[in-house]
């Protein structure tokens, strides 16, 4: 499991899953949007206290392959 990342102010994955926060997924350079992630996946991988914020570092767009995305929360 990767470090436990600064924390101050940010959205933890922990806090998208108790609010009912839907995580999604959108490349730049293809313009795929709104690929939405599994958040309980994610904190089984990164655990509880991992920044939504950080998520990028460690996705990669499944049709073009780059790595050039972002995430966003939404309802």
């Amino acid at each position: 499991m990767p470090e436990r990342p600064d924390t101050a102010g940010a959205v933890l994955l922990r806090d998208a899953v108790g609010r009912r926060l839907a995580l999604f997924a959108d490349c730049r350079r293809c313009g795929r949007a709104g690929v939405r992630l599994d958040a309980q996946a994610l904190i089984h991988r990164l655990g509880n206290y991992y920044p939504v914020r950080d998520l990028p570092r460690f996705l990669k767009c499944s049709r073009c392959g780059s790595r050039k995305v972002g995430v966003r929360i939404g309802q």
